[in-house]
């Protein structure tokens, strides 16, 4: 069993070709390399050290924590698992084909994780990427007749078909249904930075709302994506997104970040009707121009305590 800290740092994520990405990408951000490789951790570490971020106020320093575990640590780890399912599949020593669907399983728990529950789409409990997609979907217009995420309706077919794909040795179909995973996995990303961005233009500034921490970390686990097929696009994100007491924070405004999505989407092979439907006013392939209204938000994310970060390492290990 890895530790928290163990899935942040594990040379093992070199087998995912998108941790490349980031390591660039943070290679920038810290202007370190060493930082870049462990970049989660980094975050977390800096969050956590007294003398850090001397502005960041606690409740910001908190949702660093929480939302670098739930989505840069555990996304990461669970590309991971599931691209050691594909390698493992392909291998000619049979023990390592027999690991395959463990790999895999290992994989999809960090993704839902065990407060979701056994019914159909989850509970309003869960912690993971599978929620983040049932708390964006009514703001998106995303949301199946049940009122939870379509894109995890997706997911769950996914998932159930890469198992299958494992015990079957269907390795090439199992390399596709990851490649699929992947791409559904970012619209959550895209939403949440973009929901974020809405919340933080209306704030005043010096602020210590904790929201300014949480649009920060969300951008950053998909701004890698980003700045590998359209850098403009990946600057505006960033210079909005950026951790800022002391300034306005998203200062150019949210249409301006969902303008640099709707540029880079196409390239990084993410369909943008998945990232926001008809219903929501708004259109993440045209941008804001060809968005109908402002929408207005609030906080779909009430700040977590420093207990949830106990209950993440016993999901994450259990």
């Amino acid at each position: 069993l890895l530790s928290l800290q163990q899935i942040a740092t594990t040379q093992s994520r070199e087998i995912v070709p998108a941790y490349e990405l980031f390591k660039r990408y943070f290679a920038t951000e810290f202007d370190n390399d060493g930082y870049a490789k462990d970049y989660g951790d980094h975050m977390i570490e800096k969050a956590l050290a007294k003398e850090s971020k001397p502005m960041a106020s606690e409740e910001q320093k908190t949702e660093m924590v929480i939302k670098a575990l739930q989505y840069m640590v555990s996304y990461m780890g669970a590309l991971q698992y599931m691209y050691d399912a594909v390698d493992d599949c392909r291998s000619n020593d049979a023990g390592r084909r027999s690991n395959a669907p463990i790999e895999w399983e290992r994989g999809a728990a960090l993704l839902v994780g065990t407060l979701e529950g056994t019914a159909d789409g989850g509970s309003e409990d869960g912690l993971m990427m599978h929620n983040l997609a049932n708390i964006m979907c009514n703001e998106y217009g995303r949301c199946n007749a049940e009122g939870k995420s379509r894109e995890n309706d997706e997911l769950l077919i996914l998932l159930y078909a890469g198992r299958g794909e494992t015990e079957s040795s269907s390795c090439d179909g199992l390399s596709k249904t990851l490649k699929e995973i992947e791409s559904l996995l970012q619209v959550g990303l895209i939403q949440g930075t973009l929901h974020y961005a809405s919340i933080n233009e209306k704030l005043q500034f010096p602020s210590e709302n904790g929201d300014l921490a949480a649009g920060y970390i969300l951008s950053r686990s998909i701004l890698p994506y980003v700045q590998e097929v359209d850098g403009a696009a990946a600057r505006t994100i960033k210079n909005n997104m950026d951790f800022k007491t002391v300034s306005k924070p998203v200062a150019e405004g949210s249409g301006a970040v969902l303008n640099a999505f709707a540029a880079a989407i196409p390239k990084m092979g993410v369909d943008c009707e998945k990232v926001i439907g008809p219903a929501a006013g708004m259109n993440a392939c045209l941008g804001a121009r060809g968005s109908s209204r402002a929408h207005s938000h609030s906080s779909l994310f009430s700040l977590s305590t420093v207990i949830i970060v106990s209950t993440l390492g016993y999901l994450l290990l259990g």
